[in-house]
């Protein structure tokens, strides 16, 4: 158990160890391979032009000292963990805005330098044997200046140069850590049944089968932040030293009440708690804060794997929500003591159970049987809207096929009768009769024409130009000169959109004035 107080973070920090090693002889600027360093020493012109862009002051060539690390890839780490190429380059953004150079991870002291640049290369690592993408740094240090770790920066510098000093590690905050099998969070059972560093059988969709590592996914949402580069010792890679000089030396906060606990399982952390990561090249240590040690000890306890998959099984089998170990316990020493009373009881639960499971089918039928009427209902209505919109178009041409049956009718009562016949009248009387009515009555009128005019030569009237004077001298017949005024009157009514009385009252009238002239 570590005693000390720590601050805690709105991120999980993962804190990833790699060993560089150098070559003080290089300064070449070409890119190492995997845990190398180069471009140790002076900066260049450009260098130092990005470092002044951080100093408050102009500093020469010889005022600085520069190396470049490899900071971290995306090689798997010792705890079957990866950090995702997306997360890397937001990192490189970290470095080219400045991330301060601390040592040992020690963020109660001031940083000793300053990253002000970075870059991603994609290179070949022949412990893996695959091409890994890995992130350098470029960091520079302030010379003849004290720290407090009694260390000047210039015997820092001389140790980076001599290759006294050589791993470096950094410490930065990730919020997705995903399975590499599932997709889902590798802390949640409910998410994700695979554990780190496991082989599990894989079905593919083609039918068959492999085995696959269950790996940690870092960051694949790119979301994070690189909080620190550290210079280390050698001896940090024991994990012993680490848990001391981490709670020694690392983080202190005395405000936060907040303890740092050992997890051995992933899964026994709860989701929302904070994770802390060391990874060196031979160990690993996990961490996870809680405000009440007592209590988080307790939920580590009973968060086991088979623990939480029967609970998980016991609530989805009852109905219930139960969270913890003790409510089980309580629950299951009461489903006891009620079967130690009567059998028939427990019975009856399932039975009730199993009742109210019946009750749900049945509502859950019932409504789908509601949801197929209402569909019908709503196909019924949009039938029934088309019918109504094409029942408006025939009641349109039935009117407009009523109107002209009454119009012909009363062409025909005019011809029957001549000027004597009301037209206006008979045109009230004709809508209050049916389509057959009408027809008849047109008929009536037409056997009428041809009984009166009967063995009289019934003529179409002449149609004279525009301006010929047609007067009833100009006819044969009485009979002609009403049926030449009778058609022109439908003609002149369509035309204008008036009456046929009013039509023929206006021909007669014409007519009569050309006779007077």
């Amino acid at each position: 158990m570590i005693d000390n107080k720590v601050k805690v973070l709105e991120e999980p920090i993962i804190v990833t160890e790699l060993v560089v090693e150098l070559d003080a002889s290089d300064n070449s600027g070409i890119n190492p391979p995997c845990g190398g360093m180069s471009m140790v020493g002076k900066p260049t012109e450009d260098q130092l032009s990005r470092i002044n862009k951080f100093s408050m002051k102009p500093l020469s060539a010889e005022d600085v000292f520069v190396f470049r690390p490899l900071m971290i890839d995306d090689q798997e780490t010792s705890y079957v963990s990866i950090v995702h190429p997306n997360l890397l380059k937001t990192f490189m953004q970290n470095s080219c805005k400045g991330v301060g150079l601390l040592l040992s991870h020690n963020s109660g002291s001031l940083p000793v330098g300053r990253t002000f640049n970075a870059e991603l290369i994609q290179e070949y690592d022949m412990e893996t044997n695959n091409l890994c993408t890995s992130l350098y740094g470029e960091v520079y240090i302030a010379l003849d200046r004290n720290t407090e770790s009694g260390m000047s920066t210039t015997d820092i510098a001389k140790g980076i140069e001599t290759g006294t000093i050589f791993d470096v590690s950094v410490g930065f905050s990730a919020k997705e850590q995903t399975c590499s099998i599932c997709g889902g969070d590798i802390r949640s059972y409910s998410e994700c049944p695979h554990n780190p560093g496991k082989d599990y059988s894989i079905d593919n969709e083609d039918g068959t089968s492999c085995v696959k590592k269950c790996q940690v996914i870092v960051g694949e949402d790119g979301k994070g932040e690189l909080l620190e580069l550290s210079l280390v010792y050698a001896g940090a890679c024991d994990r012993a030293t680490i848990v001391n000089n981490f709670s020694k030396n690392n983080v202190t906060n005395d405000d936060s009440g907040t303890k740092l606990i050992i997890v051995d399982n992933i899964k026994s952390v709860p989701q929302d708690a904070n994770i802390y990561h060391y990874f060196s090249k031979h160990s690993t240590l996990l961490l996870t804060d809680a405000k009440e040690e007592q209590n988080l000890m307790k939920l580590m306890d009973i968060r086991s794997e088979d623990n939480m998959k029967y609970l998980e099984l016991f609530n989805n089998k009852f109905g219930l929500s139960l969270e913890t170990e003790e409510e089980l316990t309580v629950k299951l020493d009461e489903i006891q003591t009620e079967m130690a009373t009567s059998k028939d009881e427990l019975s009856n639960v399932q039975l009730q159970l199993d009742e109210k499971n019946i009750c749900l089918e049945e509502k859950t039928t019932e409504i789908e049987l509601l949801k197929g009427e209402v569909s019908i209902k709503d196909t019924t209505i949009e039938a029934l809207t088309n019918e109504n919109s094409e029942l408006k178009k025939s009641e349109e041409i039935a009117n407009t096929y009523r109107k002209d049956l009454v119009d012909s009718t009363i062409e025909s009562g005019i011809r029957a009768f001549g000027n004597a016949f009301n037209a206006e009248t008979f045109t009230k009387f004709l809508n209050t009769l049916s389509l057959e009515e009408i027809k008849t009555t047109r008929d009536g009128f037409e056997t009428e024409v041809k009984t009166r005019f009967q063995g009289t030569r019934i003529t179409d009237p002449v149609k004279p130009a525009s301006n010929e004077q047609t007067t009833k001298e100009d006819f044969e017949t009485e009979a002609e000169y009403r049926t030449y005024i009778a058609d022109k009157a439908v003609i002149y009514a369509r035309e204008n959109e008036i009456s046929i009385l009013e039509a023929t009252k206006i021909l007669y009238k014409d007519n009569l004035s050309r006779r007077s002239e």
